[in-house]
């Protein structure tokens, strides 16, 4: 994911409060082409992309190298994601849904009954640069409630 970023790239990941289809996805690929075409912060362009994960996740990604985002630069992003998910009736900023995976099989969890849960996995939507994006978005569930412990 994001090959042509580097590790201290920027990372946001909006998790979906349901599965996305398809037509969700072209709204959602619409608006951040959209979105990334214009991105700036302090009038210097942001190189910026997006993914959309497993039909269940918006990943958007900054280029730190190339220039650095700022308070007005992350509110728009988040005014994008806040619009795609109003036009879509799906809600991105959800923190206590987590996704979780077990045999390949994606399901939305309430944070309280995480440790309930029989899943192997759960996708840590806190992951805040490219390097931990990838080491670190899909831990199991046990690391993932012994980081809120140490927290």
């Amino acid at each position: 994911m994001f090959d042509n970023f580097p590790e201290n790239s920027k990372v946001w990941v909006y998790p979906s409060s349901r599965i996305l289809n398809i037509e969700d996805e072209l709204v959602i690929k619409r608006h951040l082409n959209e979105f990334i075409l214009g991105w700036n912060a302090h009038g210097l362009t942001i190189k910026g992309s997006y993914e959309i994960y497993k039909q269940n996740f918006i990943v958007l990604v900054a280029d730190q190298d190339y220039s650095t985002v700022s308070g007005c630069s992350i509110d728009s992003s988040v005014k994008c994601i806040k619009a795609i998910g109003n036009e879509l009736n799906v809600d991105f900023f959800n923190r206590l849904l987590l996704i979780t995976e077990k045999e390949g099989e994606l399901k939305r969890v309430s944070f309280p009954n995480l440790s309930e849960e029989s899943a192997t996995y759960v996708y840590d939507t806190g992951v805040s640069n490219l390097s931990d994006l990838r080491v670190k978005f899909k831990v199991s569930v046990s690391e993932y409630l012994i980081s809120f412990m140490v927290k």
